[in-house]
């Protein structure tokens, strides 16, 4: 399991767009976008968190390739995939 890191506070949303802009490496573009499309939102929430998941199925790039899954908030706070 993962484990929780602390996000940089000394960037803005608008500083990270800007990174990501001067960045050669799409995958980090596309990484430092997601970060600030949700940074104002993290940050304005005491109970915010971000989750990562990757489905691969090994068959290769292309290929149609669907998952899905249900959330559910339990009363403790604690997240409930199913």
């Amino acid at each position: 399991m993962g484990s929780a890191v602390k996000l940089r506070t000394e960037y803005s949303a608008a500083e990270i767009r800007r990174l990501a802009k001067a960045s050669k490496e799409a995958n980090q573009s596309r990484g430092l976008l997601s970060l600030a499309a949700v940074r104002d939102v993290f940050y304005a929430n005491s109970h915010a968190g971000l989750a990562c998941g990757i489905k691969n199925t090994g068959i290769g790039n292309g290929m149609a390739d669907t998952g899905r899954v249900l959330l559910s908030i339990l009363d403790d706070g604690r997240i409930d995939a199913l």
